[in-house]
């Protein structure tokens, strides 16, 4: 099963991010709901789970392609966003294709993706639909077709942000965590949120039954991470969910902690049959880099298991400009062709570089056709021009000169051909395009084609003379400009020119005529000839008060200008100060030795006037120093440095513990060298022996080379091994560099026998009782021992802790040597509160060897009921279910629950003492009870709690019509005003009946507790409702209706085609539009599922026949139904009028 690469830093280093709730709802333009959230985190439910919405595509199998990213972004998080947008449910046919924009970023590769790519995709591109692009191995095809890259712009994403959740190595210590409610506000907010982790060092527990978590019984046995220890297997999922009631025992001691308790709902994209169907949960915990789980253990690669966590912003449906640019290119290369988009307007360019070209971090696509073939073949692809730009419209298109250029990369004999390009506005109809410029070939070279130019006349003036000018000018023959006329805009967009004013000429045909001043009485007229400005693109370099550039000095760090070099690229640090000319400067350096031709570097322009430039051989170097002002001039400035060599040694070489260190304790040597030829990419070659009593017993390999440092000419590299036996031992290790210069050096160490805590436990077992004193015992071993006085007493120290603060710190009350280098500690103690704890004891011997371990225990209070609650507020009507939980703490678990209630001097058992916390009851009579609720010990000790309810009689209130009249055939809904109404009571418990004339019609309830009704004929009714529960009425209510003839109209109850229309024409008068009217869902009329009414006006009759919007008639074979003023009912090509 293939995974992805997982999301890098790079991808994400100019991403938004969210890391609260409050910025969450700005974010996410959910203001109104934020008074209600941001309250209390408390008030988010306690589960939540978006898998289960009708938005939520079916599980999905990204099979052997590492399109994971793709299918997280794509085929989970955008599907079931744009549609939950759209108030679309999610189908095959409204579900997005993952190969899509996969594809268009994998650089022609089976490899992973970065989640930045498959977002530019969708923001820049959109989305196609697995119907016009369905998901399969092919990974190579762009899917160059018009109708899917010109559809795929109007689904997109208009922005996507990170969340964060929490800081520190352990954030998370339980499912009321502060740190979760991002992330889980979010969820609760209905939305999917992806993520990056690494799949393959995950660790898995089931979840098993606890009396302790009743939740778990639910999902007993279901799948769920508690770890990820590595990084192997980088993978990107989905969030769609989170349960904070689920427990897994992590610690593995049977007991549920609040710490254990949470988790994630996650869906993956491997087909359901991985774990759970397709889904798993993590653990709350797994979140941590450190456990906060009492007595877990943590490894020492364990990783938290999220990674940059997304949500996504959807654009509206079909929200681009729908201006587009399209396409139709042909080659065998699609990697060395590229095309780009330019907008100019008065002079500003704006050059956009089409998709996916514009996305891939590699900037490599595969040396293949668009779709994906070796040989060259037509691909037709779009852009929406408002990619290009922002806000386009068919009203400000026409401002800009539109033009593309079509580029070959590469001249090979590949001919790149572009058959076709035009720029259509759907919107008006328009296109724009260059007939007679196709088709044409390029290799290796370039063609740019204007599509549309700018029909504005303007003088666009570019200008380089006074600091912060200023432009006066006169139209035609029109009037100056005030003053010292208009200041221009600072502008560096022409090369050599710093300022910009653009004139709108208007009709004229004259241009301008103009001259410039500098805010202070300096002007420049051309000696009174003034300047003209003609429609299009004008400069003028004219008189000005700025000092001439110069270069006032070039320097290096070093005085003697000399630096030692060993062929490392040592750094070289130059200063070059500068003044005069357009301020702020740019800077460049360069340096290049003088025998070795190969040995040059240079740096690119930037703001600072250090450069630091690279040296690798001895010799002299000439270093040039460049600067540019802000007009485009540049200065140079050489200086001359010479290199020389430097040995090859090893600077240090050390052990991890220092010595002595203890027998099966892992060792790491470190070694670091000074004067190395450190090349980058270069193998250096380390050689590692081991020795003891003059023999070789290892010959271990470098396990990492931690640090390459260029420019401090040294490497560092890393070995662990383990000894097995105590002992004098002496490490060797000979570092050879990139130009075969050795050095070598040696560590001498000693390993002896480890002394450490063996054991530590607490007479009484845990768990202990308020009072009880507690003796603490440690066992140690391999503690060091005195030549001179071989009882020697080992040091130490305790501590006990609840809630990571002491609480104490008792004395060691006993000391005995048990055996050689093994003793015996105690200490004693007696807890005055309940609550969890962790005991410590720390041990030092003769030899400064150190020692500690931790134990955890719980102490108890007495037994209580800590909460027994109902689902409702001590009231409600009857026959209604009230639900009960208990929650017992103190005492000795496990505990039993009874509950029962009382009422009238007797007392019913609901439910008998059992391991179940949860119970619940109907009542079915009226009247106030008491709820009970008994918990027993393991000590057999009972604690008991009691609550008051009230069971009030339910009512019809009121039974009230739609329309205060109706005519015969019109539809009619009837709805009730109750009281005390239980939430038991469902819509099947209404029965509503309409009778007249002593004939009696019931009527279909509606799942909203309303009816319908369709009355045939005028006349007056006798409507009544009854509530029923188990064959008793609980309460009823009847009305008297009137029904008026009809007016000059048909309605028509219509069984058929599933989704029928219906298409008709009144009298004479012209037939509705092909296929016609939508028929409109109805259960008005028992039997038939449709209904629609013709107003006839003057006329009267209609013709109609049926269609199911798919080309499928029925017409009455082509004689059409004659229908006049009244009420029908069809079926089956039965027409019968009922009224």
């Amino acid at each position: 099963m293939q995974r992805g690469d997982i999301t890098t830093e790079e991808s994400f280093q100019d991403v938004e991010t969210i890391e609260s709730v409050n910025e969450y709802y700005t974010r996410a333009n959910l203001v109104d709901r934020a008074r209600r959230a941001r309250a209390n985190a408390a008030a988010l439910p306690s589960k939540v789970d978006n898998s289960q919405s009708k938005y939520f595509p079916a599980i999905g199998n990204q099979g052997s392609i590492g399109s994971c990213t793709a299918w997280s972004q794509v085929y989970y998080q955008f599907t079931y966003a744009m549609n939950k947008s759209m108030g679309r449910e999610t189908t095959t046919a409204t579900t997005f294709s993952p190969k899509w924009a996969y594809n268009l970023v994998n650089s022609g590769m089976d490899k992973g993706t970065s989640a930045y790519e498959i977002y530019a995709v969708l923001k820049l591109q959109g989305a196609a639909l697995w119907s016009q692009v369905p998901y399969d191995s092919d990974y190579l095809s762009w899917s160059p077709e018009k109708d899917i890259w010109s559809s795929a712009g109007d689904y997109r994403i208009s922005g996507y942000q990170r969340l964060t959740f929490g800081e520190g190595d352990t954030p998370i210590t339980g499912p009321g965590d502060q740190d979760l409610e991002l992330i889980k506000t979010a969820l609760n907010n209905g939305e999917l949120l992806a993520y990056s982790t690494y799949i393959s060092s995950w660790e898995y527990e089931t979840l098993q039954i606890n009396p302790a978590a009743p939740e778990n019984t639910v999902y007993a046995d279901e799948s769920i991470v508690i770890a990820q220890n590595g990084r192997e297997g980088s993978h990107r999922m989905t969030i769609v969910g989170y349960n904070d009631d689920l427990w897994a025992d992590i610690n593995g001691d049977g007991q549920v902690q609040e710490q254990e308790k949470g988790a994630f709902k996650i869906v993956n994209s491997w087909g359901d049959d991985f774990e759970n169907d397709g889904f798993v949960w993590v653990s709350y915990d797994a979140l941590n880099e450190i456990s906060s789980v009492p007595g877990a253990e943590n490894a020492a690669d364990r990783q938290g298991i999220f990674c940059d966590i997304t949500r996504i912003d959807v654009a509206p449906y079909d929200s681009d400009s729908d201006i587009l640019l399209t396409y139709t290119l042909n080659s065998e290369d699609r990697n060395q062709t590229r095309v780009y988009v330019t907008a100019e307007k008065f002079g500003t360019k704006t050059t956009k570089e089409v998709s996916p070209y514009s996305i891939s971090l590699l900037d490599e696509y595969g040396k293949y056709s668009y779709d994906g073939a070796k040989n060259a073949n037509d691909g037709t692809m779009c852009l929406d021009l408002e990619e290009v730009i922002e806000g386009l419209n068919s009203d400000n298109f026409q401002d800009y000169t539109w033009s593309v250029e079509f580029v070959d990369e590469e001249k090979d004999g590949k001919v790149f051909t572009v058959k076709d390009a035009k720029i259509v506005d759907r919107n008006t109809g328009n296109v724009y395009t260059r007939q007679e410029s196709y088709p044409f070939t390029l290799d290796g070279s370039s063609k740019t084609l204007e599509m549309y130019a700018c029909r504005i006349r303007a003088a666009v003036i570019y200008y380089r003379g006074y600091e912060n000018p200023y432009i006066s000018y006169k139209i035609g023959d029109g009037d100056w400009t005030p003053g010292y006329g208009v200041a221009m805009e600072a502008n560096t967009e022409k090369y050599g020119f710093l300022y910009k004013y653009v004139i709108l000429l208007g009709d004229t045909s004259e241009g301008a005529t103009v001259c410039f001043n500098d805010g202070e009485e300096n002007w420049d007229t051309n000696n009174g000839q003034y300047y003209t400005a003609q429609n299009g693109i004008n400069t003028f370099i004219t008189q000005n008060t700025v000092p001439e550039l110069k270069i006032t000095s070039f320097t290096t760090a070093n005085s003697d200008q000399q630096v030692e070099v060993n062929a490392t690229y040592q750094t070289l640090a130059v200063f070059l100060q500068a003044e005069g000319g357009y301020a702020p400067y740019t800077y460049s350096f360069s340096c290049a030795h003088q025998e070795i031709s190969d040995d040059q570097y240079t740096t690119g322009y930037s703001e600072s006037s250090t450069g630091h430039l690279f040296v690798r051989n001895p010799g002299t170097y000439c270093v040039t120093g460049y600067v540019k002002d802000r007009s485009g001039r540049v200065l140079t400035s050489v200086l001359y440095v010479t290199a020389v060599e430097e040995d090859f040694t090893i600077r240090s070489f050390t052990t991890d513990p220092e010595s002595p260190v203890a027998l099966g304790n892992k060792i790491t040597f470190t070694v670091s060298t000074a004067g190395e030829n450190v090349y980058p990419y270069s193998k250096d070659i380390y050689t590692w022996t081991i020795q003891k009593d003059g023999q070789a017993v290892a010959n271990p390999k470098t396990t990492e080379i931690t640090e390459k440092n260029v420019g401090q000419k040294t490497s560092t590299a890393k070995m662990e091994w383990t000894p097995t036996e105590t002992g004098q031992y002496i490490a060797t290790v000979r570092a050879v560099d990139y130009k075969n210069n050795v050095a070598e050096k040696s560590v001498a160490f000693t390993v002896s026998e480890e002394m450490h805590v063996e054991s530590l436990t607490a007479d009484p077992k845990s768990p202990v009782k308020i009072g009880e004193e507690i003796t603490f015992t440690a066992i140690t071993n391999g503690d060091g021992i005195s030549a001179y006085y071989p009882y020697h007493k080992v040091e130490s120290s305790w501590t006990v802790k609840k809630d990571g603060q002491v609480v104490a710190s008792p004395e060691t009350s006993y000391f005995n040597r048990i055996a050689y280098r093994s003793s015996q500690l105690q200490a004693k103690w007696t807890p005055d509160e309940a609550g969890n704890y962790a005991v410590t004891v720390q041990v030092e011997d003769i030899e400064g060897n150190f020692a500690e371990k931790t134990s955890w225990f719980i102490v108890e209070d007495a037994l209580c009921i800590d909460s027994f609650t109902t689902d409702l507020d001590n009231y409600m009507g009857i026959y209604g279910t009230v639900n009960m939980r208990a929650q017992a703490a103190g005492g000795m678990a496990p505990y039993q629950y009874q509950f029962s209630y009382w009422k009238t001097g007797s007392n019913t058992v609901i439910q008998p003492y059992s391991d179940q916390n949860t119970a619940s009851v109907q009542f079915k009579e009226a009247g106030t009870y008491r709820l009970l609720v008994s918990v027993k010990d393991a000590k057999g000790n009972v604690a008991t709690e009691k609550k008051t309810f009230t069971v009030a009689n339910l009512y019809v209130m009121q039974l009230n019509a739609s329309k205060t009249d109706a005519q015969a055939g019109e539809t009619v809904t009837f709805r009730a005003e109750t009281s005390n109404e239980a939430k038991d009571i469902t819509y099947s418990n209404y029965y509503y009946t309409v009778t007249k004339d002593g004939k009696t019609q019931s009527l279909t309830t509606n799942t909203d507790k309303t009816a319908n009704w369709a009355p045939p004929e005028a006349g007056t009714y006798t409507v009544r409702l009854e509530i029923r529960y188990d064959e008793k009425v609980l309460s009823f209510k009847t009305m008297e209706y009137t029904v008026s003839p009809p007016s000059n109209r048909i309605t028509i109850y219509y069984k058929g085609y599933s989704t029928p229309y219906i298409h008709y024409q009144i009298g004479e008068g012209s037939w509705t539009n092909v296929p016609g009217i939508a028929m409109e869902e109805s259960a008005a009329m028992p039997g038939y599922t449709h209904q629609y009414t013709i107003e006839l006006g003057d006329a009267a009759y209609a013709n109609v026949c049926f269609n199911d919007g798919h080309n499928n008639w029925d017409s009455r074979n082509g004689q059409n139904y004659r229908f006049e003023a009244g009420t029908y009912t069809y079926q089956n090509g039965q027409v019968v009028k009922i009224g």
